[in-house]
């Protein structure tokens, strides 16, 4: 179930981060909280980006335990638990959606809807990630989640906005990778 609520964390991070390009927001650097619910649980991840995201931390407590990631140089890294690379190439930047990107998650833009203030572009999208397969919704402002839904595996599993500052200083140590 650990496993399951991971890769759930891992699989929402790419609705808001990662992806094939530089430019993955419309804003230079800043930071956001994301707020979970999934399977009774409530998780928040906070993450600091710069250059328009091609740098990004991010941190998730997820039952107890946290999880680092740093995505950097076109790379993806867990820090914690363990220091391994992750592949960034599996998530979406709705910054520059690429024809290979669209056919392969099936991404639709279904309309235009304000959510908490911010007029958002609205998409579907199938996923399917280490064999599980689901269907999901995602409102995209400025290249930022605002809300997603993710129903996998008979669970709707909702993330949301709910703190984001743009266009501030942040703190350049928290891109550095560690030393293996």
């Amino acid at each position: 179930m650990k496993k399951i609520l991971l890769t759930f964390v891992l699989v929402l991070a790419g609705f808001a981060a990662f992806g094939q390009a530089d430019h993955f927001f419309a804003h230079k650097s800043g930071k956001f909280t994301l707020k979970m619910d999934a399977m009774g649980q409530t998780m928040e991840t906070q993450t600091v980006f710069d250059d328009y995201g091609a740098k990004q931390w991010s941190s998730t407590s997820v039952m107890g335990q946290k999880v680092t990631t740093l995505f950097t140089d076109g790379k993806s890294y867990m820090l914690t638990p363990q220091f391994q690379e992750v592949p960034a190439q599996d998530m979406v930047n709705y910054m520059a959606l690429t024809p290979e990107i669209i056919e392969q998650y099936d991404i639709k833009m279904v309309g235009i809807e304000n959510i908490d203030g911010y007029d958002c572009m609205v998409y579907t999208l199938k996923i399917n990630q280490q064999g599980m397969e689901g269907k999901g919704k995602t409102w995209i402002w400025d290249g930022f989640s605002i809300r997603a839904e993710v129903n996998i595996m008979g669970m709707t599993i909702v993330t949301r906005l709910t703190k984001l500052e743009t266009d501030i200083p942040v703190d350049q140590s928290l891109f550095i990778l560690p030393n293996k």
